[in-house]
């Protein structure tokens, strides 16, 4: 109960579960896709979604946290206050990837000629599927995805194909 204290309702203690957790990997993985540019080019761009996944795989609390989160999501109201926050976030993730993809577009670094937005709302898809995987891991010790291990190899099965 003295946890309430420091919180006006539920979602705000999520809310500061999510930014303790994950925020600054948050702000540093948007920053660094906005500010791609094509001296990194594909490298940098699988460095930054590899190092993602594998956080997702190889961090306990991470997994916890999003699977937290993810209960709580799946009985929000849509317009409630974390439903906002979480929209908001993931808005950011997208944006940042969708000005990563164009970037590499416009310098000939990614070949696949379709529109930057698909490409990114694809990767962010996948990531989400993966961070699905990591808690059904959790959960589930028989499933065999190791998805910290083979970050590497998840990446680059949905990105292989792009440069």
């Amino acid at each position: 109960g003295d946890i309430y204290w420091h919180f006006k309702n539920k979602e705000e203690l999520i809310m500061a579960l999510w930014q303790h957790k994950t925020g600054e990997d948050h702000k540093m993985f948007c920053q660094e896709m906005r500010n791609i540019g094509p001296e990194q080019g594909a490298e940098q761009f699988r460095s930054l979604m590899e190092m993602m996944v594998a956080q997702l795989g190889l961090d306990p609390s991470m997994r916890q946290t999003l699977h937290i989160i993810s209960t709580v999501m799946e009985y929000a109201e849509p317009d409630s206050e974390i439903s906002l926050y979480m929209y908001a976030r993931s808005e950011e993730v997208h944006t940042a990837l969708t000005v990563a993809v164009q970037t590499l577009q416009n310098h000939g670094i990614i070949k696949l000629q379709m529109p930057a937005e698909i490409m990114a709302s694809g990767a962010f898809a996948y990531f989400v599927g993966l961070a699905d995987v990591c808690m059904m891991n959790s959960c589930n010790k028989n499933h065999s995805v190791d998805v910290g291990k083979h970050a590497k190899d998840l990446v680059d099965l949905m990105v292989g194909g792009w440069f």
